[in-house]
């Protein structure tokens, strides 16, 4: 704590007090979400939007976003669940690794591009998804020091595949109309 006492300290810890209690409630929800243990705040004003919302301009915002997750895949990209099942059964991270320099780039590369004004909600929840599936391939590569954790962001990744199918058929869905 900030007193630099352990709160969990066997002979100071008191679960009525209002510093065990927080401690507790941290520890609680870190469990729950252990999404919480990383920064998933986009920096909205970085994001370049488009007032120009015209036919043309969604057409160029999708060829290079095309682009760019064409210049990304890597085999971990393609069957990120393979290369987690790898990093759990055979500590091979080379597939996790290539995984979070994916999304990295993605993250990267999508922050650079332009977008149509009335596609923003979209572009901004692709961007945080980036960095949350990052997170979740990040936190399960750090097994060595977190075990708990590394369990929990496994049990996440199939809720990040679906997610990113999800986001990819409303993309499809705007292009469709």
């Amino acid at each position: 704590d900030q007193t630099g006492n352990n709160p969990f300290d066997a002979d100071s810890f008191d679960p009525n007090n209002p510093e065990g209690k927080e401690a507790m409630q941290n520890a609680i929800n870190s469990l729950q979400n252990p999404l919480s243990y990383y920064d998933l705040s986009i920096d909205e004003r970085a994001i370049r939007i488009s007032q120009d919302n015209s036919q043309q301009n969604k057409v160029n915002y999708l060829e290079a976003g095309s682009e760019i997750i064409i210049k990304s895949r890597t085999d971990a990209y393609r069957n990120p669940i393979d290369a987690v099942g790898k990093a759990v059964m055979t500590s091979d991270f080379s597939g996790l690794k290539q995984l979070i320099e994916t999304y990295q780039n993605l993250f990267n590369g999508f922050m650079s591009l332009t977008v149509p004004s009335d596609w923003l909600e979209l572009h901004k929840k692709y961007l945080l998804f980036m960095k949350k599936a990052e997170a979740v391939y990040s936190g399960i590569s750090d097994v060595q020091n977190d075990t708990l954790k590394e369990s929990l962001f496994v049990q996440m990744v199939p809720d990040i595949v679906n997610e990113e199918i999800e986001i990819r058929q409303a993309y499809y869905k705007l292009v469709t109309g």
